[in-house]
């Protein structure tokens, strides 16, 4: 589950738990619920952002995953909005696929085995309450 703050079509923000229904910064419908953009930088923080030729690969982590222990991220890209979650600890390792294909999924484990240190690193900030800035790869 994600909990998230969402704004009604009244214009309230209210929090939500939904499964899935949005990615980075898209504004998504989800039956008739809008996020609030002023807090979801909050909720989700970009953490990585991995651009290449072909395909810019957006690791963040959500809300709600500040209660659980085992250190991972969640990654996708434009048009995606179940996105694939990898394990970090203490090996790196697929937790769910979400809509990427196995080749797309083979290459997100490459990336996060490159840069797991700084992966680990956000996440001991994010779990700490600390900002969290993202960190831009070009390649």
């Amino acid at each position: 589950m994600l909990s998230a703050w969402f704004r009604t079509k009244e214009g309230r923000c209210v929090d939500r738990f939904v499964r899935q229904g949005f990615f980075g910064s898209f504004l998504v419908v989800v039956e008739n619920v809008y996020i609030c953009k002023s807090k979801q930088k909050e909720f989700m923080p970009k953490v990585f952002i991995y651009a290449t030729a072909k395909v810019i690969w957006t690791f963040l982590f959500y809300g709600t995953d500040n209660n659980e222990n085992r250190a991972h991220v969640h990654v996708g890209k434009a048009g995606v909005v179940d996105l694939g979650k990898i394990w970090l600890e203490p090996e790196v390792e697929v937790a769910e696929k979400g809509e990427l294909t196995d080749k797309q999924m083979s290459q997100v484990v490459d990336v996060v085995k490159r840069f797991r240190k700084e992966l680990l690193e956000q996440w001991d900030k994010f779990k700490a309450g600390k900002k969290v800035k993202s960190i831009k790869v070009k390649e």
